[in-house]
């Protein structure tokens, strides 16, 4: 990104070459991007798509035509346009981008900055037209998943943002001021407090949590927040600040069978039955394929001591082409470790148990854990042992402190001779 920022700056007849990349750097509406492990395809799709472009701009040798056009720089920049693809799919703009900075005086459009050609130079012109393609995806012409959570992100901006920031650079480096002293303070002034503005955002994507916490600061309403955030306290087994959570993401949105769903879960832990059912089966209702909610009816039927209903609910679970892997291990979990004698069942639980840690390949410390509760309930706790053993292994190599704690006291008392059984 720096060198393409240099480029650039280069088109445009920046002065000062290395103001974008500090800009870039400093900006704060590159935190989410960098910060964010999610947004991790805009990084790596934003090394291929300027080197894709620097590299056809190499071939077409804009400044002199002679000698020839050498094929293998055309060749190397289709090769990373595909891999900027297989990145991150806006960056299909880019031919655009390119048509723009190689063929700029037949593209007309923006007409202020058309007319000022002459006066200002091709630069601003190309920068703004590239900075307004390269966005095109997200701008609203053409429906987009993301647009079901929000019409704005700050990530969105991260592969055009180049354009722009290049070109207020030149326009600075531009600047008539002879002083050095004043020169420096008028550009550095500017990173310094972009630098700031970046130190006080970065916080915000210390971890999910984080996330949504800042998101329902700046926009009470946003039903999304709410519902992550309870999704957050739910993992946590914090269900009495969950279920807030999914009542205000219900109030904001009646229709998401994914609050109403978890809302019945959270509910379901809490022993709230009736109120359970209904949340559950509303979630059924609003979408009946959805299998998060179809394996809760299961276990609200366990706890009702429906096994024959929940039983047949389970069997048409695992019968799809695509299990639901939490609410398996949520149901085998219970029948292994509820303390309700007429409902407990560490035979049917072990064979759930071991049906999930071989969808996972036994790689998930979830189902392991699972696995080692059922065997001990069943008497095996040298074999239980092991396999707490190895969950606490892939805990700790996965840095999950808190299912590494609750592994550890339970593998204790594996190794006691005594099963671990939690309160229904």
């Amino acid at each position: 990104m720096p060198f393409f920022s240099r480029s650039l700056c280069a088109n445009f007849a920046c002065p000062h070459p290395g103001l974008p990349p500090q800009f870039l750097r400093f900006h704060p509406v590159m935190v989410e991007s960098v910060a964010w492990i999610t947004e991790i395809k805009n990084t790596l799709s934003t090394a291929f798509f300027p080197g894709s472009i620097l590299a056809y701009l190499r071939f077409e040798n804009l400044e002199e035509r002679e000698p020839p056009r050498e094929w293998k720089w055309f060749g190397f920049s289709l090769v990373l346009f595909l891999c900027a693809l297989l990145s991150k799919s806006v960056t299909c703009m880019l031919p655009v981008v390119l048509a723009i900075l190689v063929w700029w005086t037949v593209l007309g459009g923006l007409a202020l900055l058309w007319t000022l050609r002459r006066r200002i130079g091709k630069g601003p012109f190309a920068a703004v037209a590239a900075f307004i393609i390269t966005l095109g995806p997200i701008l609203g012409f053409m429906n987009c998943y993301a647009f079901q959570f929000s019409y704005v992100a700050d990530h969105w901006q991260y592969l055009a943002s180049p354009c722009l920031v290049s070109l207020a650079a030149a326009i600075g480096g531009r600047l008539h001021v002879t002083n050095q002293i004043t020169r420096f303070a008028v550009l550095g002034i500017p990173i310094f407090g972009l630098g700031v503005l970046t130190w006080q955002q970065s916080p915000v994507y210390q971890n999910v949590e984080t996330v949504w916490r800042d998101t329902l600061t700046k926009n009470p309403d946003c039903w999304l927040a709410h519902h992550n955030l309870g999704v957050v306290s739910q993992a946590r087994n914090h269900f009495s600040e969950a279920e807030p959570h999914f009542r205000s993401a219900l109030q904001l949105r009646p229709d998401s069978y994914e609050a109403e769903n978890n809302l019945g879960e959270t509910l379901l832990m809490q022993n709230r039955l009736n109120e359970a059912e209904k949340h559950i089966d509303r979630s059924i209702a609003l979408n009946p394929g959805y299998a998060a909610s179809r394996w809760n009816k299961a276990l609200f039927y366990a706890r009702e001591r429906k096994k024959e209903e929940a039983y047949a609910i389970v069997q048409d679970g695992l019968t799809q082409s695509s299990v639901y892997l939490d609410g398996l291990n949520t149901f085998a979990r219970f029948l292994a470790t509820t303390d309700d004698s007429n409902v407990r069942d560490p035979q049917t639980a072990e064979l759930l148990a071991r049906r999930g840690c071989e969808l996972t390949h036994y790689f998930n410390p979830y189902f392991l854990d699972t696995l080692a509760a059922a065997c001990a309930a069943r008497g095996r706790y040298f074999e239980a042992c092991q396999l707490a053993s190895r969950a606490l292994t892939i805990a700790l190599s996965l840095g999950n402190e808190e299912l590494e704690r609750e592994i550890t006291g339970r593998l204790k008392r594996y190794k006691s001779n005594k099963p671990y059984a939690e309160r229904s």
